[in-house]
C-alpha cells in the first residue's frame, strides 16, 4: 500500500512539473512556444500573415525575438520568396543573442554584386519572403515580409564599403 501511495505521489509530482527542468537552484520553466516577434526600432509586436506581411521599404530591417523562459539563440531561416531568382533578397544576421530579446537584422546581401551589375537582382518591388524562426525545443513561427520598393544594386556596394 505504501508503495502504491509513493508511486501515485511521484506521478502527481511529475505531472505538476511537466515543462520544467531542474537546475542547481530549483526548477526552471521551459519555453512554451509563444514566440513573439517585434519591430526592433519601435517595439511593436508584429503579427504577420501571408496576406498581411511586414512591409519593408529599405535594404535592411531588425527584429526582436522573445519567448517566455527562453533567451535564444533562435534559428532564423528564409525559406520562401517570390522573386524569380535562386536566392532570397534578405539574409538574417544575429546582432544580439545575449539578452532575453534576441535581435536579428535582415539585410539585402543577395542583391546583384557590384562586380557584375547585369546579374539578376532578387530585391525587387513586391518580393514576398517567409522566414521561419525556431527555438531549440522545436517551436517555430513564420514571419512574412514584403519588399515595397526595389533595393538599388549599389546598396550592397555601399554596405561593403562601410565594413
Amino acid at each position: 500500500m505504501r508503495s502504491l501511495r509513493t508511486m501515485l505521489t511521484a506521478g502527481a509530482l511529475a505531472a505538476g512539473l511537466a515543462g520544467c527542468s531542474s537546475s542547481a537552484f530549483g526548477l526552471t520553466p521551459q519555453p512554451n512556444g509563444d514566440i513573439v516577434v517585434s519591430n526592433n526600432v519601435t517595439g511593436a509586436t508584429l503579427n504577420t500573415t501571408y496576406a498581411n506581411p511586414f512591409l519593408v521599404s529599405s535594404g535592411s530591417f531588425s527584429l526582436g525575438i522573445y519567448e517566455n523562459h527562453f533567451g535564444g539563440p533562435y534559428t532564423v531561416t528564409v525559406t520562401q520568396w517570390t522573386a524569380n531568382f535562386n536566392l532570397p533578397c534578405f539574409v538574417p544576421h544575429y546582432v544580439s543573442t545575449a539578452e532575453q530579446t534576441n535581435v536579428v537584422q535582415f539585410t539585402s546581401d543577395n542583391g546583384a554584386p557590384p562586380t557584375d551589375p547585369t546579374e539578376p537582382n532578387p530585391c525587387i518591388n513586391g518580393d514576398e519572403e517567409t522566414a521561419i524562426i525556431s527555438d531549440s525545443k522545436g517551436h517555430s513561427v513564420n514571419f512574412y515580409y514584403e519588399l515595397t520598393t526595389g533595393v538599388p544594386q549599389e546598396a550592397k556596394f555601399r554596405k561593403l564599403q562601410i565594413h
